[in-house]
């Protein structure tokens, strides 16, 4: 029977970074075609309504946001149900994720101050991110030692060799609370203003 292969700790990356090339001034080849004038013109005047028209979008979107949340959170309160999406004049849809961008942990005392300890103990909780840090992934020795402790099972050492990175998380119940209690979304509003858990932007689309 062979004797089994003994496996590197550097296979637990499943990824390999290829060797860097040594760059190398080149001149791109040019040609002429007469045939494809008027193709070509297409091409580039295509191209410059597609960046007008993606400047109109973004105008678009951005005076459509506010507006539907403010109705969504109208339809909300109506109903006493949430819904993520609202459908605005019969003909596009604003769907909003539960999703914000990072808030450092430092900032609980300010959420606690604007929400409340019981309101704050409901809607939050903490997110960790771990990853390896720079100067691990640039010393080949020590990644492999790391890798092979991983291997077996990690101890006191894991803060040597992570990026742990800790943010404030609004969950679910925050996400409806936010659009369907006028007081959550009052102090909701307040938070984002000071630049506290702010939502990622909400995606429109056409509705069928």
């Amino acid at each position: 029977m062979a004797p089994k292969k003994k496996s590197n700790p550097l296979d637990l990356l499943k990824t390999s970074t290829p060797a860097k090339k040594a760059s190398k001034k080149s001149v791109r080849p040019r040609a002429e075609r007469p045939e494809l004038a008027e193709a070509i013109a297409n091409f580039i005047e295509a191209q410059r309504a597609e960046k007008e028209a993606l400047a109109r979008k973004k105008i678009a979107e951005a005076e459509i946001r506010p507006v539907a949340e403010d109705a969504k959170a109208e339809a909300c309160q109506k109903a006493g149900s949430y819904d993520s999406s609202i459908v605005l004049n019969g003909k596009v849809m604003v769907t909003a994720k539960s999703m914000y961008k990072d808030t450092g942990l430092e900032e609980e005392d300010m959420l606690r101050r604007i929400f409340g300890d019981t309101a704050y103990d409901e809607f939050f909780g903490i997110h960790t991110k771990v990853a390896f840090s720079k100067e691990l992934m640039e010393d080949e020795d020590k990644l492999t030692e790391v890798l092979g402790a991983i291997q077996k099972v990690v101890g006191d050492d894991f803060g040597r060799f992570f990026d742990v990175k800790t943010t404030i998380a609004p969950n679910e119940a925050y996400t409806k609370a936010r659009i369907c209690n006028p007081g959550v979304r009052e102090k909701a509003k307040k938070a984002e203003g000071e630049g506290l858990c702010v939502p990622y932007n909400s995606t429109l689309k056409p509705s069928k």
